[in-house]
């Protein structure tokens, strides 16, 4: 994993335990090593915890600090006013990741004093012990069973790694192929849900079709209706069939008519030819013929 450098540029204490009207600001600071030197009580080792606070911000109450730093060539400004923290990244609020675990800060700070013994020879040992947090690693690799000898790649745990890193890459593969066919899947339920919404869709737009097709419809025999005479309210239907019976009695009417005409007529020729006077037959006559 590669490592972020925290790059403090510039330093301003206002004020912090000790010194309530702060120090002088540290400007320019070096982007490896830089050395603070100063009598006893001039603020060094007050100057290292404000540091850490300044990295950390666990324990801020009663400090009084502005610091400008660098992280991956960015411009960090932490602003720290008792418990009022602010952190800003370019001009911006922001939130600072990454750090170390706070519960390891002292491990970044070592005091030259506790360092240095009787036996300064081993020093260097020392300091490598005190920045691993005082851990003894030569005794935790005897407890640990570690061995310092590198076995070759025919041993048996280099056969075991490669048998493992190829079945997690087999299954890296695997996992690879599983996600494109979950998004393929993915795409295709949601083509299902738009051709779904898309038949939903045209079923309305058909029913919306057959409804405008009815109420033209209806507008237009509305207005037929609306040109018949009123007359036609009293239809009924069997018009027709009573048409055809009146022809019917018609024609019989005038059958009957022309018969009677007829008979009319055969009376007339029979009356025109009887001898009869003029003021008529007496009743008396009447009567003697139908008596005969």
């Amino acid at each position: 994993m590669q490592k972020v450098s925290f790059i403090l540029k510039e330093l301003s204490i206002q004020k912090m335990p000790g010194f309530p009207r702060g120090l002088e600001a540290y400007k320019d600071f070096a982007a490896n090593i830089n050395i603070i030197a100063g009598p006893n009580a001039s603020g060094k080792s007050s100057t290292s915890r404000i540091i850490q606070q300044v990295i950390w911000r666990n324990h801020t109450d009663g400090i009084q600090v502005e610091s400008s730093n660098e992280i991956e060539q960015e411009n960090w400004d932490i602003k720290i006013d008792s418990r009022n923290i602010q952190v800003q990244r370019d001009g911006k609020d922001d939130e600072l990741v990454g750090l170390p675990a706070v519960e390891g800060s002292n491990r970044y700070v070592l005091a030259l004093h506790e360092l240095v013994k009787e036996k300064d020879e081993e020093i260097a040992k020392e300091i490598i012990r005190q920045s691993i947090g005082g851990y003894n690693l030569e005794e935790a690799q005897q407890n640990l069973g570690y061995a310092d000898l590198i076995k070759n790649k025919g041993a048996t745990e280099f056969k075991n790694y490669k048998t493992a890193k190829e079945k997690h890459k087999e299954i890296q593969q695997k996992h690879k192929e599983l996600k494109r066919e979950e998004e393929r899947l993915q795409e295709l339920d949601k083509t299902k849900d738009q051709a779904q919404q898309a038949s939903r869709l045209k079923d309305l737009y058909e029913k919306v079709t057959e409804y405008i097709k009815a109420r033209l419809n209806f507008d237009q025999l509305s207005e037929e209706y609306e040109t018949y005479p009123k007359v036609l309210d009293k239809v009924n239907g069997e018009e027709h069939s009573a048409v055809e019976d009146l022809e019917k009695e018609t024609g019989d009417a005038e059958n009957a008519v022309s018969k009677a005409e007829n008979e009319i007529k055969k009376c007339e020729n029979i009356l025109s030819k009887l001898d009869l006077p003029n003021d008529g037959v007496s009743q008396k006559v009447l009567s003697e013929l139908e008596e005969r």
